[in-house]
Formats: structure tokens, C-alpha cells, sequence
């Protein structure tokens, strides 16, 4: 056809691509060591949380989640609150902030 060129096949000797049908390990993810000390602005310091103070930050909130679904779960924990679950949740965290306060 005039004006359509057609396009020489490709060598026909090059290796084909890797192919396999078995799942490929996932690449190991990089190993990172955190530095001793930290840039803020013209500051240098130390680390501002510690692993071990991060676990523990993580089991309190686990804690206050687990007591939160308690008392938002008990019904009869505050008269007068038996259907504001929500409710329930403040006045027992403002109960417990009055009383650590006076502790």
C-alpha cells in the first residue's frame, strides 16, 4: 500500500524476559539505625521519645480505649445516663479528673 511502511520484526534472537509462575519472595524491608541526636531548627537534641516510653504511651492508650468501650457498654453504670452512651464516657473521665486532682 502506498505511503505504509512496514516495520522490520524484531531480531529474533534475543532471550525472552524471566518468567516463573512461583510467587517471588518480598525484598527485605532496609534496616535504619536511629540517630543519637536530633536537628530542630538551630537546636541539637537528644531523642525526644525513647522505644520503651513509645510502648508505654501505646499500652496506656490501649488501656483508655479498652475502659472507654467498658463504660460506654454498662448501662447501669450512671443513673440518669442509661441511653447517652457518649454521656456516660464524659462523666466518667471528668469523675476521674476530679479525683485525680484531689489526690
Amino acid at each position: 500500500m502506498p505511503g505504509i511502511t512496514q516495520q522490520p520484526l524484531t531480531d529474533m534472537t534475543e532471550p525472552l524476559p524471566p518468567y516463573t509462575t512461583l510467587p517471588q519472595p518480598e525484598p527485605e524491608p532496609p534496616q535504619h539505625t536511629l540517630p543519637e541526636r536530633f536537628t530542630i531548627g538551630r537546636n541539637n537534641t537528644h531523642h525526644l521519645v525513647r522505644p520503651d516510653q513509645l510502648k508505654a504511651h501505646l499500652q496506656i492508650l490501649a488501656a483508655f480505649d479498652y475502659l472507654k468501650k467498658r463504660v460506654i457498654a454498662s448501662e447501669n453504670l450512671i443513673a440518669g445516663l442509661e441511653t447517652d452512651s457518649e454521656k456516660r464516657w464524659v462523666w466518667f473521665v471528668n469523675l476521674a479528673v476530679e479525683r485525680g486532682a484531689q489526690f
